[in-house]
């Protein structure tokens, strides 16, 4: 055990004990320093995942929100007949139909437009951008649907 320190002395077998108890691990000049860069460096890699990680659940849960129009049974919105024509509504008058007015729904859904609103034209002209929202209409209501 005393091998390396041939004096008998007290110093040395003071350094022996401690050799022997870590083990012959003992750390070079500046190891302290780049142990300390090590853990600084793992620290802010975690820090960044999680920072990543929440703004990706950040980011899924607000599109989830966004595509969301109303909390209907389907992710595209409603299938409330209400809300569903309010949408179309809003939207034929976005896409060159400012005057198109607000049908009057009975208890089906079936809707009923005023007298004198040219509906056959008004659909056409917008059909293409604002017709995929009355596909979320429940069938009874689909059935009169003027202009499709």
């Amino acid at each position: 055990m005393f091998e390396r320190y041939p004096d008998d002395s007290s110093t040395a077998r003071l350094f022996a004990e401690v050799e022997h108890e870590v083990g012959g691990h003992i750390r070079p000049a500046g190891a302290q320093a780049a142990i300390v860069l090590v853990r600084r460096r793992r620290r802010r890699n975690r820090a960044a995942v999680g920072l990543l990680a929440l703004v990706l659940l950040a980011g899924l849960t607000l599109g989830d929100t966004l595509t969301r129009k109303d909390s209907g049974t389907t992710p595209g919105g409603s299938t409330d007949p209400a809300v569903v024509w309010d949408e179309f509504v809003a939207c034929a008058r976005a896409h060159g139909q400012p005057d198109f007015p607000h049908p009057r729904l009975d208890p089906n859904g079936s809707v009923n437009f005023p007298d004198g609103f040219d509906v056959h034209s008004a659909f056409a002209a917008v059909d293409k951008d604002c017709g995929p929202i009355l596909d979320r209409l429940p069938p009874k209501a689909r059935l009169s649907q003027p202009g499709r």
